[in-house]
């Protein structure tokens, strides 16, 4: 019998196969450690639950027919098309009277709660009043979502409603509604929209009959204050009735978001002249303990005022036992459980009971029936009790009534499935936290043991970082040799081959010198104890106060000055290279990787189970009789996965990640399909029956475009050796062999002179070729042409190796050519694997016959036609197609003893392993790698086609509502989305949410879990992985605080001087378009009339903008200072918004049309009509799109200071991705040669944008971060000689350091290809400096005075990135070389502008980025018994930020925090809102309650057992951002300072 897997089995599935693939990556080549290895792994708990959470439906009360009596509802609402008769919820009740009442309201009434329903109800029952009354033209309610996946969810809602009730007219406007009917009829036509008739469907007509209800978002809101045409629609005549303003899933906006909302609902008001009545809905805005809070922030968001009768909260139904109760077999919940589907069997069971049923029933009103009167379903639910463990519940119920297992997870999912009418019983869903180890230790004494997390010492014994081999998983010691001793450096990172990491050395040292070249390594010693170190050889060594015999010896790699600093290129073991991301891995588990093969493991388990079947095998019982073939897993149901990332960097590059290791793994399953059907299939045959079988099975996205290259990349992959360690010859599955038994007599023939020459039989030599063939695989010599791959294809699928190379018997020592792969050793003395190899098998010869060992090598495989010459080249290949591949079990395997790699190539027992000297033994690889998970999925995934896309911000509108559609419709398998679906969007029947991270708050997490609902098929399951940060491990420590913890409203402060501005530009542009409308559409007016009649109008001082300024957009702020047209100054002055903007604009089409010149004087004709191209397109751009793109007028849910990357391609920029971010992130983000993916592609920043005007140049500032005191300071010049740091006094020494600000943005070209499955580069800015001059409020002395608190206004702090960049001042072209230090570089050759054209320039100077800016500043100064010392202070600031995310439930990216020096050289603590502005967060600290919480939530943090007290982890404080002080921070400084403070 087939049915879909329960819950709990895809759990224990998901588990195990984690599980294994951790044992399967995580494992070292050294026996004494590995199996201390294995043993710490199988204690490690990469688990925490399943944990079920339970939640009772909501009380029901009157329905609408009832309430039409009661006179809630009018009469008239019956011809709606809606249920009379089934009962409301009471909260929906409440609601609906609050609203009748005409009080502002506010609906939380958590997820599945029928919010929608609650105001939508009273919404159309006060339209229905008001038809009937003449004059009832015009709005009535303005629903505003924060995205346009809901517009159009609520709107399809409305227009179910609707549908036989044509008097209530509504409308949506955003962004994808057509302007006329012409536009109209297009959009028909593309994507054969539905309507009704009371639909106004364009905006022509929207603006000639306003609708009833308008449904928009808050970026189209600013559009319609602005352009003049639709004045109507808003103008107050035609707003006299309106009513209602909706804000849904009001818990979106804080932070900056919150702040503008706030003055757009200000200036709509004023715009209106009407004070509407607010109606706020959120499935999570916080409950009856922070009503007040709920209170508070929605009277800042609206500026109205709001009482507690008006807070509806969701009620929730009591659950009683039944009075009349049957006792259900226990077997019979698993028969119902797979019964839900078949009726007759279903009744078939009930009856067993005496429940007959007369009536048509569906399953869920039968199982209901029979539940609602089971004393175990009310036990469960006891048991539970909200939330508990599965495990816990499990031995709870088996205790009471003996229910197993299957039994239990049965009546779980029959419970939550139960439902008759209204009625439920309760619904449960199960979560799951996952987390695995970061970092591993090792001791090197006489006990060797090993142990997962930050350890200074383990057993008393010094503790060292380990890593391995990313090939052959040899061990190597990493750390830094410091003042005599071997420390561990947790300031840098070996994977982040990028930033300040990259520029920091690293130490690696290996264990032994077996078979290790000597000249590669200096030895050392070592004590084990303390970690003391010295060089071998070395005089009079310093020597520690540990007994000698503790000091062993360990040997340091030598590499050359070309070489990565914090990682290798190279493994001394295997000679494996690695040039970009480095040879050695640590124990930390990559998180892209990580998140991907937990997700795929997650996807994968959703498939059906076969139950009482005997034997899968396809063997018949009979001659008479036909096989039994396994039934079709996926028939009845499709598998989809939704995925959450908290950036859309994440969310893009997780698709991406997703689909590369879902096709790696399908690729291996299909070749080895073919191989299993056809032993010895030659490549190119098999290349085409995956070709076929890929079309024919649709298995990829346009399958007959792309086959044949994915065919191909799936037989290269293993050929290349493109997954090392892992390639399927690697664990013994398949094996490729090189066709040249045409020779095989000639070798016979010449067995004598073998003999001779080598010592070796036949035999031998073949094996000794064919190992050989081995190297030449994994050198890459080969030629592949015929797969005719293109470039992007190559990178994606070979990254780092996708260069094809050629062979030579001997490369020049300093050739340079890359291309080219040596037979024998280039340098004099040294060797290689074949040397090495040939010494093994044949002792006791001299370094010069080995040489001519390996040049009779060369001769013999060149002299049988296995290599064959590439005479362009001068070198030779081997060619593909001769080879053909056989399965695991058409050889006999053999195992070394010593590195545990397997072979089919025997010689002499000897393992052909590079410096490896084990004895090969037979095996049997089915046995050795029974529990390998690569290996056992490259067999058994499943062939299957999966679409995996990417849903965030970064994706133009229209390609993201179809990928939304094409999700909801089981188009799209799996979706990557930031936060975009965290909202209630109806995405169909969803089972299954991943996320990649834990969420934010307990609030974020809420709602992303809701979007797993109820199914007949399976309860839902919500992931979670918990990465390598502080917040991840405390809530994987403590699930049931987010699962099922306190929501807190959010606060901001609305006083932010930045974003006003920006409204009050809004409303001037709206005053003066409406007064001089023929200015809105003539783009001359930026262009060549550089807005002068828009500045001359704002000096006019019009009086009726004057007062809508002051009356309502400066209204509840503090902000009184701009008043009586103040601001006027600000908007006008150089560096002003508006300023910036015109010069950048003016600056453009200048810059367009010298580029159309210059090209029709060098007769580039195409290229100028490009030109002209850009300059039209630039002339009939839209007006209100362009001061929004520009951050002019406001541009919502985004910082105030942005800029973008324009990815610039043949046409211009590409206008289907939006990549923006705040400079502050731009900086790093975007830095020139970081990479940007987004939509499945990725870009490279190649340039800084630069103006027109002032030389080309951008705003520069001068800087100097003090040596003595690490204090900077900023100025507008160079510093003086005569200048001293402020804050030291010390001489200022380097005086003409500056940073760019890069406020025009980058550009990328698409035509620039890196690999896209390979992990974006970016560049990392320091940490934030305190510059300070910010406005003072007044001291606050708190906790007894032990804190003097001061809160400071429109504070300065500066972020600087300073890694190495070099660019072009003409055309602002720019690399990165952090090895370089020189002013300027000379380049040999000359580069491309972004627009294509030669720039001739070929002077780059060496800059840094920056920017400075303003925000709200709380300083900290502790009055303790003993001053603080710098890493004390240190790791307090990054306590108290921990304590604040926790406790506040904000996001730690939304605050920061350095230290300082106050004027009596002590230091003080700074924390700061991110948001430049100031967002309100830090300011809560204010408040000594808030601030006792916070650090009371900071010491819960650092009290963990998560590592030592003298180190901290990336599970309490450590963080990427923060990693250039991990050696200095410690636990213990938190406990001690926060148990001072607290102490009474």
């Amino acid at each position: 019998m087939i049915m879909k897997k329960n819950t709990i089995e895809i759990i224990d599935q998901i588990k195990y196969e984690f599980s294994n693939y951790v044992y399967s990556t995580f494992t070292i080549e050294e026996k004494e450690y590995e199996e201390k290895l294995k043993e710490k792994l199988a204690r490690e708990s990469f688990f925490n639950g399943p944990y079920l959470h339970t939640v009772l439906p909501f009380m029901t009360t009157k329905c609408i027919s009832e309430l039409i009596v009661d006179d809630v509802f009018d009469r008239e609402i019956r011809k709606l098309n809606l249920d009379i008769h089934r009962p409301l919820y009471q909260h929906q009740l409440n609601a609906a009277l609050q609203i009748n009442r005409k009080n502002n309201v506010v609906i939380t009434t958590g997820t599945g709660s029928g919010k929608t329903e609650s105001f939508l109800y009273p919404i159309l029952n006060h339209i229905i009043k008001e038809k009937k009354r003449k004059n009832s033209k015009g709005i009535k309610a303005i629903l505003l979502y924060p995205m346009n996946a809901l517009v159009n969810d609520q709107k399809e809602r409305l227009q179910d409603l609707l549908k036989n009730y044509p008097d209530i007219t509504f409308a949506s406007y955003t962004g994808d509604t057509p302007e006329d009917e012409k536009a109209l009829r297009k959009l028909y036509d593309e994507e054969k929209v539905p309507f009704l008739a009371n639909e106004i469907r364009t905006r022509e007509e929207i603006r000639k009959n306003p609708p009833d209800i308008l449904f928009t978002n808050y970026s189209m809101m600013e559009y319609l204050l602005i352009r003049p045409n639709d004045y109507s629609l808003l103008c107050p005549e035609n707003m006299r009735n309106f009513q209602f303003f909706v804000l849904d899933e009001a818990h979106t906006y804080k932070g900056t978001l919150a702040i503008e909302i706030s003055y757009l609902l200000k200036r709509f008001q004023g715009y209106t002249n009407r004070e509407p009545q607010f109606i706020l809905t959120s499935a999570t805005l916080g409950d009856k303990n922070t009503i007040n809070d709920i209170i508070q922030f929605a009277q800042n968001l609206t500026t109205s005022k709001f009482n507690k009768e008006g807070i509806i909260f969701g009620i929730r139904k009591p659950l009683y036992e039944p009075q009349k109760k049957i006792q259900i077999q226990n077997s019979d919940y698993t028969e119902m459980a797979q019964s839900i589907d078949d009726i007759n069997e279903l009744k078939q069971i009930t009856s067993k009971y005496g429940l007959e049923f007369t009536e048509k029933k569906d399953s869920q009103e039968i199982i209901y029936d029979l539940l609602v009167h089971d004393p175990k379903v009310y036990d469960l639910f006891h048991c539970i009790d909200g939330i508990e463990k599965f495990e816990v519940v499990k031995e709870k119920m088996n205790k009471l009534h003996y229910l197993n297992k299957e039994q239990l997870v049965a009546l779980i999912h029959l419970s939550s499935l139960a439902k008759s009418g209204s009625q439920t019983l309760y619904d449960t869903k199960f979560h799951l936290f996952v987390s695995v180890p970061q970092k591993a230790c090792i001791t090197l004494g006489k006990t060797k043991d090993i142990r997962f997390g930050n350890y200074k010492s383990i057993n008393n014994e010094r503790a060292f970082e380990i890593g391995y081999c990313k090939n052959c998983h040899h061990i190597f010691v990493i750390g830094k040799i410091k003042d005599g001793y071997l420390v561990t450096d947790d300031t840098v990172d070996i994977y982040e081959n990028y930033g300040t990491s990259e520029k920091e050395t690293m130490d690696f040292f290996v264990l032994d010198l077996e078979n290790i070249n000597e000249e590669e390594v200096i030895p050392y010693y070592v004590c084990t104890q303390c970690g003391r170190i010295y060089e071998e050889g070395e005089v009079n060594p310093k020597l520690c106060d540990c007994e000698e015999e503790e000091y062993i010896k360990i040997y340091r790699i030598v590499r050359s000055d070309t070489g990565m600093k914090n990682n290798l290129n190279k493994c001394p073991y295997c000679d494996s290279t690695s040039s970009q991301s480095g040879i050695v891995q640590s124990f930390k588990l990559n998180k892209d990787q990580g998140t991907a093969v937990l997700a795929q493991i997650f996807y994968d388990s959703m498939g059906n189970t076969t139950k009482n079947l005997k034997s899968n095998s396809k063997k018949t019982a009979s001659l008479f009789e036909m096989p039994i073939e396994n039934e079709d897993s996926s028939k009845g149901f499709t598998k989809q996965l939704l995925a959450f990332s908290d950036s859309r960097q994440q969310a893009s590059f997780f698709s991406i990640k997703l689909t590369d290791h879902h096709e790696r793994f399908l690729r291996k399953r299909m070749v080895w399909d073919e191989v299993e059907k056809k032993p010895g299939i030659n490549i190119r045959t098999l290349s085409n029956r995956i070709k076929n079988r890929i079309i024919r099975e649709e298995l990829i996205e346009q399958p007959n475009k792309k086959a044949q290259s994915e065919a191909w990349v799936a037989v290269l992959q293993d050929l290349l050796f493109s997954d090392g360690k892992f390639s399927a010859e690697g664990i013994g599955l398949y094996v490729y062999e090189y066709d040249y038994m045409a020779q095989l007599s000639q070798l016979k023939d010449s067995e004598q002179e073998i003999q001779q020459r080598f010592g070796l039989t036949v035999e031998e030599m073949i094996s000794l070729i064919n190992l050989t063939i081995v190297r030449l695989r994994k050198e890459r010599a080969i030629d592949y042409q015929i797969a005719e791959l293109s470039d992007q294809e190559k990178k994606d699928a070979f990254p780092y190796m996708d260069q094809e190379k050629f062979l030579r018997l001997k490369k020049e020592e300093k050739s340079g050519e890359k291309y080219i792969t040596s037979f024998l050793p280039v340098k004099e003395g040294s060797t290689n694997k074949t040397i090495d190899f040939l010494q093994k098998i044949i002792p006791n010869k001299s370094k010069k016959e080995y040489l001519e060992l390996g040049k009779s090598l060369f001769a013999l495989i060149r002299n049988l036609k296995i290599l064959e010459s590439v005479d362009q080249i001068n070198g030779y290949q081997l060619n593909v197609e001769r080879f053909n591949l056989k399965p695991y079990y058409d050889y006999k395997w053999y195992k070394c003893d010593k590195c545990q790699k397997v072979t089919v190539y025997n010689i002499r027992g000897i393992c052909p392993e590079k410096n490896c000297n084990g004895h090969l033994v037979e095996c049997d690889v089915d046995e050795v790698f029974k529990s390998d998970y690569y290996r056992n999925k490259y067999m058994g995934k499943k062939v299957e086609k999966v679409i995996a896309r990417e849903h965030t911000g970064q994706i133009e509108r229209k390609r993201a509502k179809s990928y939304q559609e094409e999700f909801k419709n089981k188009k799209i398998n799996i979706l990557s989305s930031s936060t975009t679906f965290e909202m209630g969007v109806d995405l169909g029947t969803l089972e299954y949410v991943f996320l990649r991270n834990v969420p934010p708050t307990p609030a974020n997490y809420i709602q992303r879990a809701g979007r797993a609902g109820r199914s007949k098929d399976a309860s839902a399951l919500v992931i979670t992985y918990c990465g390598n940060n502080s917040h991840d491990y405390f809530y994987f420590s403590r699930p049931k605080s987010m699962i099922a913890g306190t929501v807190k409203p959010p606060k901001f402060k609305v006083d932010n001087s930045k974003i006003m501005i920006r409204h009050i530009l809004a409303s001037a542009f709206s005053y003066f378009f409406r007064d001089n409308p023929e200015y809105f559409k003539d783009m001359d007016f930026v262009y060549k009339m550089q807005c002068e009649p828009f500045k001359e109008y704002l000096l006019k001082h019009p009086k009726s903008l004057g007062e809508y300024i002051d009356h309502w957009v400066l209204k509840n702020t503090e902000l009184n200072e701009y008043k009586n047209f103040k601001w006027i100054n600000v908007l006008l002055e150089d560096e002003s918004i508006l300023s910036r903007f015109i010069n950048e604009m003016t600056d453009k089409i200048q810059i367009f049309q010298q580029a159309e010149q210059d090209s029709i004087k060098n007769g580039e004709y195409d290229l100028a009509k490009y030109f002209q191209y850009q300059i039209t397109a630039l002339s009939r751009e839209s007006m209100v799109s362009l001061l929004s793109e520009n951050a002019v007028i406001p541009k919502y849910g985004f910082p105030v200071d942005i800029v973008s990357l324009n990815v610039i391609g043949r046409m211009g920029k590409n206008t289907e991705l939006d990549l923006t971010r705040s400079m502050m992130v731009a900086i790093s983000e975007y830095a020139p040669d970081s990479e940007v993916v987004a939509d499945g592609n990725k870009y490279v920043s190649r340039y800084i944008n630069l103006p027109r005007r002032y030389g080309g140049l951008l705003p520069r500032r001068y800087y100097y971060a003090c040596d003595h005191c690490h204090e900077t300071m900023v100025s507008l010049e160079p510093f003086k000689e005569t200048d001293f740091c402020k804050s030291c006094g010390q001489n200022i020494q380097k005086k003409n350091q500056y940073f760019l600000i890069p406020d025009l943005g980058f550009s990328s070209l698409i035509s620039e290809k890196r690999s896209k499955t390979t992990r974006p580069i970016k560049t990392y800015a320091s940490e934030i400096k305190y510059l300070g001059g910010g406005k003072i409020d007044q001291e606050m002395a708190m906790l007894n005075g032990k804190i003097v608190l001061t809160p400071i206004v429109e504070d300065q702090l500066a972020v600087i990135n300073d890694p190495g960049f070099y660019y072009c001042p003409q055309c602002g072209y720019a690399k990165k070389d952090h090895k370089n230090f020189r002013p300027v570089i000379n380049e040999k050759k000359t580069h491309r502008t972004s627009f294509g054209s030669e720039c001739l320039n070929k002077r780059l100077e060496r800059i840094s980025l920056g920017y400075v800016f303003y925000t709200d500043v709380i300083r900290l100064q502790l009055q303790l018994t003993k001053p603080l010392e710098r890493e004390e202070a240190i790791t307090f600031v990054y306590g108290v930020l921990e304590g604040m995310a926790k406790f506040l439930q904000i996001e730690i990216g939304d605050i920061n925090g350095v230290i300082t020096r106050n004027s009596n050289g002590e230091y003080d603590l700074i924390l700061f809102d991110q948001v430049a502005g100031g967002a309100g967060y830090v300011r809560q600290l204010a408040n000594e309650e808030i601030l006792i919480q916070v650090l009371q939530t900071a010491l819960k943090i650092v009290s963990g057992d998560c590592c030592e007290e003298e180190t901290t982890c990336y599970s309490c404080l450590r963080s990427y951002y923060n990693q250039s002080y991990h050696d200095i921070m410690k636990k213990k400084y938190v406990k001690k300072i926060i148990e001072e403070l607290l102490e009474s």
